[in-house]
């Protein structure tokens, strides 16, 4: 049995098979509304649904493939470069759920937030040990987001959701057909998630040598902000002229690779596609976005009267956010009775009528339990602690990154880290006006993204081939004595001892 299981992971296609899982996780998260499955309740006891935790279990059958592995003897093990400050982050949050009033509930979100979170990361790091399998894995991952961005478009100019209507309109709060929403969830969630990939998009149209396949992917890079921009999310449409800043280097490389007609049919393309949306019959969303705009502009007072109360705003941008304003004061009462860790780990929505702040707003316009931002969520959630541990993480993650991109040389592959480290920027600017990795399939997604930018940094030179941590070299020459022990089967198989290597743990 032994020698079955060893045969089985010095496979080639082992490998493949691991990819395969988080191949089938980006597509299942992007694609379909997988969280309203069911009722979104706070008071209904959790009912387990196979459709809603499919992506915990895709998880959980990669990390028993990579067990398997271990267990058969194959030690090699690729490092991320943060390990450290992934575990220090995943302690504080932990210690902050001691004394938790709802510390049951806080676990198991802890446990399904982190196994969809920080351990894809670290499985796509292990997972992707050469070059060729980084590429492909953020090919697939633009791949999907071009087909997300079609299906935005659909959404904006018919107002139908074509295949998930009935879920979304029955269990999904934040259904609408207002403003352009994607598959998957709300209309914020579909604005970040397109910002989010757009680097990769236009990454893939830069590397791309074919015609065809730039004009594709250069057509995806044009529908990615024009999706944006039907979702009527201001914050998110920031961010896209952000990118403009960071990702110049990129978009004068396009140019200069790029034929003239091609220019004429994606400005054709974009042009068509802004006529069709403004002439759909009953639309008014150029409307509507502009208005949203000039609330920004309009210094003039705003004043609502609910019974013997007066709500008074200086502003009509103070008006339209008097709730991301109130959170603030709320995370301030958690914070003064619990400074350190917080209300507990993934507890916020539970203790939020316990600390909710609302004189600036009547309750019963807003029913989120929410902060409307991520940094907030962290601190009210995890404490001062917990919040210093993110930060660290997220700055760790930049250095590295950021690191290896000055180490390397032009090409693919450094291309692929300036993405990736303008990807992370703008979201960490994001993060100020949203909860972002409360949202299932935006964690999902975003942990992916990074697990390839972190195994794209760990390979050494330009080699292709993943730098790996042993532990000292008797491990090592245990290692290869077990290699030539081996050799015989993988003659049979017609591998040798090179492939045996190459293929391994991975």
């Amino acid at each position: 049995m032994a020698e079955i299981i060893r045969r089985v992971v010095y496979w080639p296609q082992f490998k493949i098979l691991t990819q395969a899982l988080l191949a089938v996780l980006i597509a299942y998260v992007s694609l379909m509304p997988f969280y309203y499955f069911q009722v979104q309740s706070l008071t209904l006891s959790l009912v387990f649904s196979l459709v809603k935790y499919a992506p915990f279990l895709l998880a959980c059958g990669v990390l028993a493939l990579r067990a398997v592995a271990w267990s058969a003897g194959s030690r090699y093990m690729a490092s991320t470069g943060v390990g450290r400050w992934m575990l220090l982050y995943l302690a504080l949050s932990l210690l902050s759920l001691w004394g938790a009033t709802y510390a049951r509930v806080g676990l198991v979100k802890w446990i399904y937030y982190n196994a969809t979170g920080l351990l894809l990361c670290w499985l796509v790091v292990q997972s992707c040990p050469r070059w060729e399998d980084v590429r492909r894995g953020v090919l697939f991952l633009a791949f999907i987001s071009g087909v997300v961005a079609v299906y935005i478009i659909f959404f904006a100019l018919s107002g139908l959701e074509p295949f998930w209507e009935t879920f979304q309109r029955v269990h999904n709060p934040y259904h609408t057909r207002q403003r352009a929403m994607g598959p998957f969830g709300s209309t914020v969630a579909t604005a970040t998630y397109a910002m989010l990939l757009l680097p990769a998009v236009l990454w893939a149209a830069v590397q791309a040598r074919h015609l065809l396949a730039k004009t594709s992917w250069s057509l995806a890079c044009a529908l990615l902000p024009l999706a944006v921009l039907l979702t009527q999310t201001r914050a998110t449409q920031v961010c896209i002229l952000l990118y403009g800043l960071l990702l110049t280097p990129g978009l004068i490389k396009l140019r200069g690779t790029v034929r003239r007609p091609l220019y004429g049919l994606l400005a054709a393309l974009v042009l068509a596609g802004v006529v069709l949306v403004q002439r759909a019959p009953g639309n008014d969303m150029y409307a509507e976005i502009r208005q949203r705009w000039s609330e920004i502009l309009e210094p003039r007072v705003v004043t609502i009267r609910d019974g013997g109360k007066t709500y008074r705003y200086d502003s009509l941008i103070e008006y339209t956010e008097r709730f991301r304003i109130a959170q603030y004061y709320t995370v301030g009462n958690i914070l003064s009775a619990h400074p350190l860790t917080g209300v507990g780990f993934g507890t916020f929505t539970r203790e939020f009528e316990r600390f909710r702040y609302a004189e600036n707003y009547m309750i019963r316009e807003f029913s989120e339990h929410t902060t409307e931002n991520m940094y907030l969520m962290f601190l009210a959630e995890t404490g001062a602690l917990g919040l210093l541990a993110r930060l660290t993480l997220m700055v760790a993650i930049f250095a590295v990154i950021f690191g290896a991109w000055r180490r390397t040389r032009p090409g693919s592959r450094r291309d692929l880290l300036w993405a990736y480290l303008a990807s992370h920027v703008v979201l960490a600017v994001h993060m100020l006006t949203w909860d972002i990795f409360n949202e299932p399939t935006l964690r999902m997604v975003y942990w992916l993204w990074t697990g390839l930018a972190l195994g794209a940094a760990q390979l050494e030179g330009d080699s292709g081939v993943a730098v790996v941590e042993i532990a000292d070299d008797a491990a090592e020459s245990r290692v290869v004595s077990r290699v030539k022990d081996e050799r015989s089967i993988h003659i049979r198989r017609g591998c040798g001892r090179e492939e045996f290597v190459r293929y391994g743990l991975w």
